[in-house]
Parts: C-alpha cells; structure tokens; sequence
C-alpha cells in the first residue's frame, strides 16, 4: 500500500481471530512535486486501530531535513476528486452518531457499533497539516448575546477542516508523540472532539507529548475543542502555542458538559 494510507487502514480490518490492526506509515517517497515526502490525503479512520508512523519529520539543527509521517490535507474540496473520494468512502461505513460527518479533517475517527477491534485507537508519530475550512460563520459571537454560535454539523459550515476530528463515541482515542500545525477548523484548528450542543461520549481521551501549534478555529475553540460527553479526558506534556480562535479558547476550550 505504499503511497496510499487510506488503502492500507481500510484492508487492515480486524477479525474474530486478529483483533489488533496496527498501520504502520513511512515517509512517503520524495520526488519534486512533494518534498516533504508528504501524503496527501484525508484519512477516515471507522475502527479501533493503531496508526503508528516514524515521527514527524523536520529540520535538525545543522539543517538537514529528517523525512517523517507526514499528512498534509491541504488538497481537500468536496468537489474535486480528493473530496469526492472522501465523501464516496464515508457513504460506505457504518457509524455512531450524527450521519452528517463534518468533512476537510486531515484525519477522522468514527465509531463503529459492531467492529471487532480490541485495541485502543491511536495516533502517533505523525505530522498533520493542511486542514483547511471553507466559508467563514457570519454569526461569531462578536457582541456577547447578539447572536449565537451555530451549530457544529454540517449545515452550519461547508467544509469544516481541522487537523484531527473525533465524531462520536471513540473511546480511549490515544492522539501522541505528533506536530499538528498549520490547520484551520471551524470549531478547532488542530484537535476537535465531539460536536457543540450534542454529547458525543467520546470517553477517555489522551492527548499527551505533542506539539499543537499554529492552528486557528472560528467558532468556540483554537488549538484544541474538547465538547460535551469527552469525559475521563487527559490533556498532558503538550506544547501548545501561537493557537488562535476568533471566538475564545485559543488555546484549548472544553465547552460544554464532560460528565466524570
């Protein structure tokens, strides 16, 4: 499956006798048109499965660049053929929760009611990047009780983006050791869990030992938005800068009710 990490998580179904899917993600090949040796893609992640790259990838200090894992969402449009794929996947699995799933994340995480998986989903050792939104909400709380922030599904915005999207009830979703910078989301630049206004019961979540920075959220959150039903979440070793949210929360916003 080299070159093609969507094609990859989708064959690594778990089963009755293999319970533990675990995708493995070298740095892609580095031919002109992607230095970075990046993979442009937009994952849609529907079962318990590790996803465990290199690292990310980046400069050392004398300069020399070291490939990594590297996700880069930037070429996400629901009417090309990228977002098209995207869409048509989507149609295809079976999940929990609201069926109009917020769609430009560089990764998604959905859950499957009757998968088989026994491992904790995670994510590790990436760089995701390129999560871009589209159209900006016009009813911002600019003024406090003036207008009301829109609801966070599909209705409310086109595209979304964002880096990483739990939609609902990923329990024990693990996101580590990642650089996630440079996203633009609309209820959370670089982590969303959950929707605003609904409880997702995305239970026991671990953000630990990433670097989250340089993302921007319009609506509620920056860098990171945990909403309602996250409860038992932990937010831990990270460093967090140079966030933005034109609302509040630039840095990290836990909006609504978490429950224990």
């Amino acid at each position: 499956y080299k070159g093609k990490v969507q094609a990859a998580i989708d064959a690594a179904r778990p089963t009755l006798l293999r319970r533990y899917p675990l995708v493995l993600v070298w740095p892609n090949a580095q031919p002109s048109a992607i230095p970075r040796g990046e993979y442009t893609q937009n994952l849609l992640v529907g079962l318990r499965m590790r996803i465990q790259g290199v690292g990310p990838g980046g400069f050392t200090a004398s300069g020399d660049y070291v490939p990594g894992s590297v996700i880069d969402g930037l070429g996400f449009n629901p009417d090309n053929a990228q977002g098209a794929a995207w869409l048509t996947l989507l149609t295809s699995l079976r999940y929990t929760g609201d069926p109009q799933v917020p769609d430009g994340a560089v990764v998604t995480f959905l859950h499957d009611p009757l998968e088989l998986g026994s491992y904790d989903p995670a994510l590790d050792g990436f760089t995701i990047t390129g999560g871009v939104q589209q159209n900006f909400p016009a009813n911002v709380n600019t003024l406090p009780g003036a207008v009301s922030t829109p609801y966070g599904a599909t209705g409310a915005l086109v595209t979304q983006g964002g880096g990483v999207y739990v939609h609902d009830r990923v329990q024990n979703l693990q996101l580590t050791d990642n650089v996630i910078v440079g996203n633009g989301g609309s209820y959370g630049g670089g982590i969303r869990v959950g929707t605003p206004y609904l409880s997702s019961n995305n239970t026991g979540l671990t953000i630990a030992r990433n670097q989250i920075r340089d993302n921007g959220g319009t609506n509620l959150a920056g860098g990171v938005g945990i909403f309602a039903g996250s409860g038992g979440y932990r937010v831990t070793n990270n460093a967090i800068c140079g966030n933005f949210s034109a609302e509040y929360g630039g840095g990290v916003s836990a909006y609504g009710y978490q429950g224990s």
